[in-house]
This record gives C-alpha cells, structure tokens and sequence, in this order.
C-alpha cells in the first residue's frame, strides 16, 4: 500500500481554517474601514442600512474635513433635483477633503430597483447609507432636533465637527457653494 510523506491531520486543516477566517477578516476590516467620501473606479454603488444612533459616529470620522450630510428620496423630486449639485461641488472641492454622506429615506423594498440604480447613474461610487425603517423620528431627532422631517435635508459640518449650515429644502448649486466656503 502506498503511503504519502504528507500527512494532513486535523490539526493542519484546523490551522488552514483558522488562518483563512483570519485573512477574510482582515479583509472585512479593511473593507469596512473605507470612509464614505473614498472613490472607487467602476465600482458598484454600496448602500449600508443605518440606524440613528449611527450618525453622529459617521460624521465623526471626518473630523478635520468638512462634511456635508443630505437626506433624499429617489421619489422626491426636489432631491433627485439636488443631488447631482451636492457631487458637483463635492467634485470641484475634492482637494479640500470635502465628505459627502447620502442618506437615503427610501423603503429598503425599492434599494436595488430604485435607490442603486439611481445613485449608479449619478456616479456615486463612495458609500452610501439608507435609513433603516421604523425610526423616522429617531432618525430626525439624531441628525437635527429642530428638523421637521422634510426632505431635502442638509447639514454643512465644519472640520470640527459642528453644524455650520442647514437647508431644509431644495438649494442651489451657488447656495450650497456659499455654505461650503464658510466651513473651508
């Protein structure tokens, strides 16, 4: 009978599963790690579900950035009017580190039919956040308590952190401009 010179026991499988779930960790963190105004050529739009107590922890990421966070709809108009405006200006000011975080108040039912699909045709390739259902008022109180829950919503942030700005309606290419040279 034939007997290999290796033999792989338990122990050596064992070891091998042990150092590929350490690698694909690895992976995951470094993925995960990725911060939310980060371009990736032609890749897919990654929207993650977000929950209220969330936010202020986003935003702190970019310390020492400005940040601008906007909540829309795909089935707002005034939004879908406003965004491409909002990628403009974070695109004219990318030497200036501007983030911009999109949060979308989109029925997680309609994500890959509506929500991906319009933010790929925009360009969006930085990651993207929808608001996860049943904490609408959570999700108000969190982001801005004086808000009323009308969308459009953006907040301009200073490098600090702060809320500089705020726009409860649809704004302007040269509005949003304005706001952003304040925080600069």
């Amino acid at each position: 009978m034939y007997r290999s010179k290796f033999r792989f026991g338990k122990n050596y499988f064992f070891t091998c599963f042990i150092a590929a779930v350490i690698i694909a960790g690895i992976r995951t963190n470094f993925m995960l790690a990725q911060i939310a105004d980060e371009r990736i050529p032609n890749a897919n739009v990654v929207l993650r579900a977000i929950i209220p107590d969330t936010v202020p922890i986003l935003i702190r990421q970019f310390i020492g950035k400005p940040v601008i966070l906007n909540v829309w709809a795909t089935w707002c108009k005034p939004c879908v009017e406003e965004l491409p405006d909002l990628l403009q200006l974070q695109s004219n000011y990318s030497s200036d580190s501007v983030a911009l975080i999109l949060i979308s108040a989109d029925n997680e039912k309609i994500l890959e039919t509506h929500v991906r699909l319009f933010l790929q045709k925009l360009g969006v390739t930085f990651n993207s956040y929808l608001m996860s259902s049943g904490y609408d008022q959570d999700f108000i109180e969190e982001i801005d308590p004086n808000w009323t829950g009308a969308i459009p919503h953006t907040l301009f942030f200073d490098r600090a952190g702060h809320p500089s700005e705020i726009f409860n309606e649809k704004q302007t290419y040269s509005d949003f401009e304005r706001a952003l040279k304040k925080i600069l």
